[in-house]
């Protein structure tokens, strides 16, 4: 299958946008960025940072997006996000944070 997890790295900010087609779940680890090393896992409708290595507080984002439906709700680390903590453009929901541990999840 067609699949990937849509990764885009630019200066600062690594983009994060997964098309796993008929796949449940896809994952890479020893993934690197910024001179960090991380894993990546995402379904359908979340995505998860973890293991990132050295400082977390290095002033790298991550910019995550999934698909979204009218009237899902949007978490970031189980927390239910405001709307005017992400953006919605072309059934996507869009979240920019910090590079660091997460799991953002739209159900």
């Amino acid at each position: 299958p067609k699949i990937f997890l849509g990764l885009e790295a630019h200066y600062d900010t690594l983009t994060i946008a997964p098309n796993l087609g008929s796949l449940a779940h896809f994952g890479m680890e020893n993934l690197a960025f910024g001179e960090k090393t991380y894993a990546c896992y995402a379904t359908a409708s979340s995505i998860s940072l973890s293991g990132i290595s050295g400082n977390v507080n290095s002033g790298l984002k991550v910019t995550l997006k999934l698909a979204y439906t009218d009237g899902q709700s949007v978490y970031l680390n189980g927390k239910l996000l405001d709307t005017s903590k992400y953006e919605v453009e072309n059934g996507y929901v869009i979240v920019t944070t910090d590079f660091a541990d997460l799991t953002l999840q739209v159900k």
